[in-house]
């Protein structure tokens, strides 16, 4: 039987990993997620800047955006899986799976931003142990071709005892965004730089695109490396996934 020690997801090696899948994909997946941006670019500069808060149409497009995106998360989970399992992964056919499987995927991004909404409501770090034990759904959706609820259920399962782990991964990632972003606001505060607010939404709009990607990335290694950890290769003929 597997000791406890044998089921911990490597942080080291997994973070190299999702370094080495992001860098070699930059480019296929950079302009992949550029297409979809495209509609909140053309929805912000029809916007009056203001500092408001969101009114209905803006709420409004949040989730129409949301459901968007599924296709984009959809593309470019299958992709990662694909690369991880020894196959080419090509974007097109990629493209396909998220396109088919849209409206599973806006169920299950939908589930998990409520789940993790009332989870920070309530006492905040409920709300980072739910985005941890949810963060596999998609990855299990796509691979497993399951419903929205199993894939809830299987990425609960697949997450237990590795969930402090997955949250310290997407920790360092996500403080080393935000860290490069801070130092770009001090050196156009030092330049003298005001940039107006339409430029502040676009630049955040590309910031969360970028950590979008990583953590559609992210998250497709973490299912693969625990799935199998917990079950072996299954019936597939998988590659090395750790090399």
């Amino acid at each position: 039987m597997m000791d406890e020690r044998s089921r911990e997801l490597p942080i080291w090696r997994t973070t190299t990993r999702i370094l080495g899948l992001l860098v070699r994909n930059f480019i296929p997946f950079g302009l992949l997620s550029a297409v979809f941006q495209i509609p909140g670019v053309l929805f912000t500069q029809g916007q009056a800047p203001t500092r408001q808060p969101p009114n209905l149409s803006e709420l409004g497009f949040v989730f129409v955006n949301m459901f968007i995106q599924s296709i984009l998360v959809g593309t470019v989970t299958h992709s990662v899986l694909e690369q991880l399992r020894g196959r080419r992964g090509v974007i097109v056919d990629s493209f396909g799976v998220g396109l088919r499987r849209i409206f599973p995927l806006f169920g299950v991004s939908l589930c998990v931003f409520f789940l993790v909404m009332v989870g920070l409501i309530l006492l905040i770090v409920p709300g980072f142990l739910a985005l941890a034990m949810f963060s596999l759904a998609i990855p299990a959706l796509v691979s497993e071709r399951i419903g929205v609820v199993d894939a809830l259920n299987r990425s609960r399962q697949l997450t237990r005892g590795n969930r402090l782990r997955i949250l310290g991964v997407g920790t360092l990632f996500i403080g080393s965004i935000y860290g490069a972003m801070t130092f770009v606001f001090i050196f156009m505060a030092i330049g003298g730089k005001k940039p107006d607010l339409q430029g502040i939404q676009i630049y955040f709009m590309f910031v969360g695109a970028l950590l979008g990607l990583v953590l559609m990335v992210g998250e497709a290694v973490v299912y693969e490396k625990l799935r199998t950890m917990h079950e072996g290769p299954g019936k597939e003929a998988l590659g090395e996934i750790f090399e």
